[in-house]
C-alpha cells in the first residue's frame, strides 16, 4: 500500500511539473514576436492562383505593417492582399520568384515556380521568423516590464492627425491613474518604468537607440522633441513660429514629461534666439529651429 501511495504521489508531482512547464511554454509563445508563413514553396502554371497567409503575432506588432513583395518585381506573379493576413498569388508567366513577407526588417519567403503544364501544388509547412524584441512597436497599450522593457522611447507620428501618448500607474482607466500625457506632432520622447502602462495612438514606438535618423536636409528641425547634444548640438539658435497664431518651445531636464522637469518654456510669436545646453530636451510645437 505504501509503494502504491508513493507511485501515486510521484505521478501527481510529474503531472504538476508537466502542467507548469506547459504553462510557461504557452506564456513564452504569447510573448514571442513572430512572422509566420503557411507555405514553403509552390508550383503553378500561368493563370493559376494560390492564397497563402503571412501572419504576425506578439506584443507591439500590427498586421497592417506587413509588406509583401516578390523578387521579380511583378514580372512572374501578381500579388494582392485579401485582408486578415491572407494574400493571393496570380501566376503571370514562366519563371521562378520568391514571395517575401517583411516586417521591421524581419523576412520570410515562399519559392514560387511558374511553368506551363505544371500541376498546381506545393509544400505546406509553417515558416516562422522570430522578430527581435528591440524592433519597433505599433500603436497600442503596453505594460512596462511585461510587454516592453523599461527605458526611454522615441514615438514617431504615423498619421496626419496629431499623435497621443499616456503613461499611467494602472489599467483602471481613471483620471487619477494618469502620470503624464501629451498630444504631439512629429516625434516625442518618453521614459517609462516597470509597472507603468504606456498607451500610444497614431505613432510608432522605438527604443531610443533604434529610432529612425532625423531628416535635417531642410536646415531646420520642426515639431518634435529632441535631445540636446545628441539630436542637436548645444548652442545658440534662432527659432521661428510656423503657425499664424504662435509657436511654443519647452526645455526639460529629462523625458518624464513631469512639471518638475521643465526648465523653461514660452510662446514664439516672431523670430527669436534660444540657447540650449547638453543634456536638455527641446520640445517644439508649431515652430522650427534653424540648424547651424
Amino acid at each position: 500500500m505504501k509503494k502504491r501511495n508513493t507511485k501515486l504521489i510521484a505521478s501527481f508531482l510529474s503531472a504538476l511539473i508537466f502542467a507548469a512547464s506547459w504553462s510557461m511554454s504557452a506564456f513564452a509563445q504569447t510573448t514571442e514576436r513572430t512572422l509566420t508563413l503557411d507555405t514553403k514553396s509552390y508550383s503553378m502554371a500561368p493563370g493559376n492562383i494560390y492564397d497563402f497567409k503571412a501572419v504576425v503575432a506578439g506584443p507591439g506588432l500590427s498586421q497592417s505593417d506587413v509588406k509583401v513583395s516578390d523578387s521579380r518585381n511583378g514580372s512572374v506573379v501578381k500579388l494582392s492582399s485579401m485582408g486578415n493576413g491572407k494574400y493571393r498569388i496570380t501566376a503571370l508567366k514562366e519563371g521562378t520568384t520568391y514571395v517575401v513577407a517583411e516586417i521591421n526588417g524581419t523576412h520570410a519567403s515562399i519559392q514560387v515556380n511558374v511553368k506551363k503544364g505544371l500541376k498546381q501544388g506545393g509544400v505546406a509547412g509553417r515558416s516562422v521568423a522570430v522578430i527581435p524584441a528591440d524592433a519597433s512597436y505599433a500603436s497600442g497599450m503596453y505594460k512596462v516590464g511585461t510587454d516592453i522593457p523599461a527605458g526611454e522611447y522615441v514615438l514617431v507620428q504615423t498619421d496626419s492627425l496629431s499623435s497621443y501618448f499616456q503613461v499611467s500607474s494602472s489599467s483602471d482607466g481613471k483620471f487619477e491613474s494618469i502620470i503624464t500625457n501629451d498630444n504631439f506632432n512629429g516625434r516625442s520622447i518618453v521614459t517609462v518604468s516597470d509597472g507603468q502602462y504606456l498607451n500610444v495612438t497614431r505613432a510608432k514606438i522605438y527604443s531610443i537607440d533604434k529610432a529612425p535618423a532625423l531628416d535635417k536636409s531642410s536646415g531646420y528641425l520642426t515639431d518634435g522633441m529632441y535631445r540636446v547634444g545628441i539630436d542637436i548640438p548645444a548652442g545658440e539658435y534662432k527659432i521661428f513660429p510656423t503657425d499664424s497664431i504662435s509657436g511654443y518651445y519647452e526645455l526639460a531636464s529629462n523625458s518624464s514629461h513631469q512639471f518638475a522637469s521643465i526648465i523653461g518654456n514660452g510662446t514664439i510669436s516672431n523670430e527669436q534666439y534660444l540657447t540650449i545646453e547638453n543634456g536638455q530636451y527641446l520640445k517644439l510645437s508649431r515652430a522650427k529651429i534653424a540648424l547651424k
